[in-house]
């Protein structure tokens, strides 16, 4: 029996808190899988849990609304103002907390302590020694802020 959740005022103020808790997978808001294929060497390690598809579809999320705004900027010829700074100062912060907890959740596996990766299909893999220096990781969106940052 499931019971109503009830959060606290200063959970649902719109913070990233509130957007992990009613993240809720539909045909409009699916889960967003990794799409980098698992590479040979790589071990499967487990599926991705819920709450680490939640976490990954909500920095998706925030990845495409700073590219939106970075796309808006260009199609109308201005540069991203004070507003749209502080705007993608916010999503960038939120996607880097977003970031930290979905990997402290990945690492959370008792046998091993490094070289996790993430793929297609919600796979973690472990990385093979020789292949743990690679990007285990494909975060899109640091490359949309150094984009913003060279306008």
């Amino acid at each position: 029996m499931q019971k109503n959740l009830v959060l606290p005022e200063w959970v649902t103020k719109g913070t990233l808190l509130y957007e992990i808790l009613t993240f809720e997978e539909s045909e409009q808001t699916p889960f967003i899988s990794p799409d980098s294929e698992t590479q040979d060497g790589e071990e499967f390690v487990r599926e991705m849990s819920v709450f680490e598809k939640v976490i990954y579809s909500l920095i998706e999320q925030k990845t495409k609304e700073a590219k939106k705004i970075f796309e808006d900027a260009n199609a109308s010829r201005f540069k991203v103002g004070s507003k749209e700074e502080k705007k993608l100062s916010k999503i960038e912060r939120q996607a880097e907390a977003l970031k930290n907890l979905l990997w402290e959740s990945v690492k959370s596996e008792p046998s091993k302590t490094s070289g996790f990766g993430i793929r297609e299909g919600f796979k973690v893999v472990y990385l093979s020694p020789e292949h743990e220096s690679s990007s285990s990781f494909p975060f899109p969106f640091s490359g949309v802020m150094v984009e913003i940052i060279h306008l």
